[in-house]
């Protein structure tokens, strides 16, 4: 509900949308919402070993997976399907009231799901977010109980797309709970820096 008042109290002229991931605990209950792209997931850091695994990432919301993709076809949204390995699929979001035009202005969203992004709604795409409600106890249990740690991570396609998951809790991993290792702050701004890298590299 909370995601779904934010979107009802967003000024109307706002042309603009975002994201949205969290995570509530709730004695040994986690629940974990989102709405868009931005990856959220929970890893396990094993003290005596020093491994980390992932054990839940979220789902996206992507245009093209066909739960996404009826919603949006079914109110006459248009999906366009991703040219090339890497790139996202879209919904086409026309900006004037003449959107059978093939002159008509129009923008490319990367998701389904939105906060915000008004002009999106009559195209399908939707503020309404994905809850998970994991049990913390089992997943320490089926990780081996003694010793381990629990972190959660969340950023968006800016991040990921360019530094894989794994690295990244790897690495956060370090900062949290091993010694003499860089502190939490440089390593996330590390790894931001590392993207941003990999980003202007890309760009044409």
């Amino acid at each position: 509900d909370t995601f779904l008042e934010v979107d009802k109290n967003l000024p109307g002229s706002l042309n603009a949308g975002s994201t949205a991931s969290m995570f509530l605990r709730l004695g040994e209950q986690l629940f974990v919402a989102n709405v868009g792209d931005s990856k959220s997931f929970l890893a396990t850091y094993n003290v005596a070993t020093q491994k980390v695994d992932i054990v839940f990432v979220n789902a996206l919301h992507k245009p093209h997976l066909p739960e996404e993709r009826k919603r949006i076809e079914s109110v006459g949204g248009m999906v366009i399907m991703p040219r090339s390995f890497g790139d996202s699929s879209r919904v086409v979001i026309p900006l004037d009231d003449n959107p059978a035009s093939p002159f008509s202005p129009s923008m490319a969203l990367a998701m389904s799901r939105s906060i915000g992004d008004k002009a999106a709604r009559k195209q399908g795409v939707i503020p309404n977010p994905t809850v998970t409600v994991l049990n913390l106890n089992d997943i320490v249990t089926k990780a081996g109980k003694m010793n381990i740690q629990l972190f959660a991570v969340s950023a968006s396609d800016g991040l990921f797309d360019h530094v894989p998951p794994q690295k990244v809790a790897e690495e956060l991993a370090k900062s949290m709970y091993q010694p003499n290792t860089p502190r939490l702050l440089e390593t996330c701004e590390k790894l931001i820096m590392e993207s941003s890298e990999k980003w202007i590299v890309r760009m044409p």
